[in-house]
């Protein structure tokens, strides 16, 4: 992931901060063992995982990023690897915008 240490936007911040979350798997980053997402079921089978994940990628959000507000999350699917990718839609709230 190619980092912007200046996003042009609040919208671009934001977009930037959801990936990072998602893509970190928690306990990796040294300093912030908590930032991330649990990912120990990622073995588990995919209805499972999908279930799973949602609501950690929510919980995670929310801590990590107060100033958006999760809409929903749907998956893709590939089927060949077998790989679970999420896709976040999500509202910016009103107080994060001033």
């Amino acid at each position: 992931m190619i980092v912007n240490f200046a996003p042009n936007t609040i919208a671009e911040e934001l977009d930037q901060n959801i990936k990072c979350i998602i893509e970190t798997i928690t306990g990796s980053v040294p300093l912030a063992r908590s930032f991330g997402v649990d990912q120990t079921d990622v073995d588990a089978p995919v209805n499972f995982v999908q279930s799973q994940m949602a609501n950690k990628i929510i919980t995670a959000i929310q801590e990590q990023e107060p100033r958006v507000v999760v809409d929903s999350i749907t998956f893709a699917i590939d089927e060949d690897t077998g790989s679970v990718k999420p896709n976040v839609k999500y509202s910016i709230k009103q107080e994060a915008m001033t």
